[in-house]
């Protein structure tokens, strides 16, 4: 499994695809950065920029985080769970270069953010507030699409080339990071980008090495198209091969996840008005993870070794119609996928699990959307119906011959119903109203809807797969889940001059038959538990739930020289539960972000800039008990970093993370779950202390 085996990069020639600045504050062209968030509809970050220099983290969520409303569940160090104004997971729709993916880890071990390629030219997405029905179903979260740029093509023979290299090297964990960009275009182009990543255990500020947070993965993507008259064809291929890598805050680490994915696309533009885009695209994942590899092992008879599978298959097609002031939109998408996991013994050949059983969960989705900009306001409008099914095959284990309660959960599961229909519809209004040339106002409303996932309807047997969760509990699933259904309002106000531009937006959630662990009331698998000593597992449920708060982004060019940035952001979020006697009772929402707020100051002269970004979080008192979630103090950090451009081609950043080596936890890092380390087992994972790294970039 090792990449140096499989990591072969061919040199292919460059991309013509040159960025245009984003920037309404008179930022030069060649200062624009790398990554670029655009805004669609209602959306707030029309000219926001990230920078790939300005962290070190490998899949960009030191970068996304940046933005308003996003948090990362930290799992591992490239397991990390993208959180959306509280909702994280599966609610929380990512695309990759065009295309939902479909992760093997049943944990979210290989989450989709693990495929994000860190290469030069990645656009970056967020659908900010409610997503529009056109970017997918299942999005009761929010959305968000990382894409490398489309390359543009030219009517020329002549071959035009552009590209670039990266490289990144950090101290604390001694992480070396390097990404190439090679590509040529002329009518039809060929292109080829990758990375290699590696890092060591990081440290806290205290000092303590965190264990588990060691990662060695690489990744390839070629790409290939043409221009013919009115046809685009555009086709990708890409792989990453992640090696041993630690995931603190789950029973096991990962082996490997050998990850495959493509695309087939095809776009007509039938004439000015009508344009027509179809592809095909899938994934095929496979991942091993045990409990006793990489971490200390457990006794003989505990060790556990997950063989775990997925594919994916869709096709999707839109046709597009623009004119004057009116957008329309409709379309169509289904997508299939299947998934395995095979759970053994290695010390003993006749202990098994078949945990999750070719299982197949496959999605019919059509949508209409339609949009108007009309002299004094705009507005869109859209509907999406999906139909989901979702089917397993037989269960089985050796511990059912000799466990009366292992028997009987198998038995119940094999004779229970298992093919489950979800019919699911999604609608979105917006609209936006100028108060005057300087001030808008944002006012939009939907209802969104969820199946349940494999895991919460067909875990038979209680154990540690939660999606990514990460709380440390048992679960057991429940074929006789309901979809969920949301209620989602959302309030913005937008004001901006020439130098400055303030963005704020308030929301609430409803949703219900809300999706969360409750204890079990299934005889059998509490009996499991309490013949293991430990707690009783938790069983999916329906409720109710809510969530409210508000995000803000401000921007002010102050000179010339000198510019700053805030956000601030805060979300509270409840479910509804009954308790042995059928009283209902509030409790809080499991792994929340507290209150949080960041100030971003830049200055540039020349061919210099130097940025100080302050960090401050709150305190989270709010926590689930159920989930044993404890509160987590409030802190600071300090990051600064100084770029300076060579030439146009070649700059360097010296990155300076937690300046002042402040020992922190963040609330959504999880806690522990490595034995005989420095960090006690159920403790909140620390963050890194002090960092301090080197970033290049050499563009051609």
């Amino acid at each position: 499994m090792n990449y140096r085996n499989t990591f072969i990069v061919a040199a292919c020639a460059a991309t013509t695809c040159l960025f245009n600045s984003l920037s309404a504050f008179g930022v030069e062209a060649e200062t624009i950065e790398a990554i670029e968030v655009v805004g669609h509809h209602n959306s707030l970050l029309i000219t926001a920029e990230i920078d790939l220099s300005q962290s070190s983290t490998p899949d960009m969520r030191g970068q996304l985080q940046t933005l308003p409303g996003l948090h990362i569940n930290g799992n591992g160090a490239i397991s990390g769970v993208l959180q959306y104004r509280g909702l994280f997971g599966d609610r929380m729709r990512i695309n990759i270069d065009g295309a939902e993916i479909a992760g093997a880890g049943p944990n979210a071990m290989d989450s989709p953010l693990s495929h994000v390629m860190g290469t030069l030219y990645q656009q970056v997405t967020l659908h900010q507030g409610i997503a529009p029905v056109s970017v997918g179903a299942e999005t009761i979260a929010g959305a968000l699409e990382v894409d490398e740029y489309q390359f543009a093509m030219n009517s020329q023979d002549t071959w035009q080339t552009q590209g670039g290299l990266t490289g990144q090297v950090s101290h604390n964990d001694n992480r070396a990071i390097s990404a190439l960009l090679f590509s040529s275009a002329n009518n039809r182009y060929i292109s080829v980008s990758a990375d290699v990543q590696k890092a060591e255990n990081y440290v806290s500020g205290d000092g303590d090495i965190v264990p588990s947070t060691f990662y060695e993965r690489a990744a390839i993507k070629l790409k290939a198209g043409l221009q013919h008259a009115q046809h685009r064809f555009d086709i990708t291929l890409g792989k990453r091969d992640t090696n041993a890598s630690g995931t603190p805050a789950l029973a096991m680490d990962i082996l490997f996840v050998d990850a495959l994915w493509y695309r087939l696309s095809h776009q007509y533009q039938y004439n000015d008005q009508w344009l027509v885009q179809t592809q095909m695209f899938g994934n095929h994942n496979e991942h091993d993870m045990n409990n006793f590899t990489l971490r200390t092992a457990p006794m003989p008879t505990m060790f556990r070794l997950n063989a775990v599978t997925s594919n994916a298959l869709g096709i999707e097609s839109k046709a597009m119609y623009e004119v004057a002031n009116k957008e329309f939109e409709i379309g169509a998408e289904v997508f299939q996928r299947d998934h395995s996991s095979f759970i053994s013994n290695p010390n003993n050949s006749q202990f098994f699990i078949n945990n999750f059983n070719d299982i197949e969960r496959d999605r019919i989705s059509a949508y209409i959307q339609y949009s108007q900009n009309l002299a004094t306001w705009d507005w869109e409008a859209g509907v999406r119906l999906s139909q989901v099914n979702q089917k397993t095959q037989a269960v089985s284990t050796n511990m059912a011959m000799m466990n009366p309660n292992v028997k009987a959960l198998q038995s119940n599961f094999n004779n229970a119903e298992r093919d489950l229909d979800f019919s699911l519809i999604d609608v979105v209004t917006k609209v936006n109203i100028p108060l005057d040339k300087n001030m808008t106002v944002h006012l939009s409303a939907g209802v969104k809807e969820r199946a349940p996932t494999y895991s919460e309807l067909f875990t038979w047997f209680p154990l540690g797969v939660s999606a990514g969760l990460a709380d440390g509990r048992n679960y057991i699933g429940n074929l006789e889940l309901d979809k969920e259904t949301a209620y989602k309002l959302d309030v913005g106000l937008t004001m901006s001059d020439v130098d400055w531009s303030f963005v704020s937006r308030v929301f609430y959630s409803q949703i219900d038959d809300y999706i969360v662990g409750m204890p079990s009331t299934n005889i059998s698998a509490n009996n499991i538990a309490m013949m293991n000593g430990i707690p009783n597992p938790l069983q999916w449920n329906n409720t109710d739930a809510t969530l409210a708060g508000f995000d803000t982004h401000m921007a002010i060019q102050l000179t010339n020289h000198w510019a700053l940035h805030s956000t601030i952001e805060y979300v509270r979020g409840k479910y509804t539960s009954s308790d042995s006697l059928n009283q209902s009772m509030e409790q809080d929402l499991y792994r929340l972000a507290p209150l949080t707020g960041s100030v971003r100051v830049v200055y540039g002269f020349d061919k210099w800039q130097w940025q100080v970004n302050l960090r401050a979080v709150a305190a989270q008192n709010k926590v689930a008990e159920g989930q044993n979630e404890t509160p987590t103090s409030g802190y600071g950090l300090l990051n600064t970093s100084i770029e300076y451009d060579l030439n146009e081609q070649l700059s360097f950043t010296l990155l300076a993370e937690n300046l002042f080596d402040k020992q922190y936890a963040d609330h959504l890092a999880g806690i522990n779950r490595v034995r005989e380390a420095s960090i006690p087992v159920g403790a909140k994972l620390p963050g890194a202390g002090r960092n301090i790294g080197l970033f290049a970039r050499y563009q051609f």
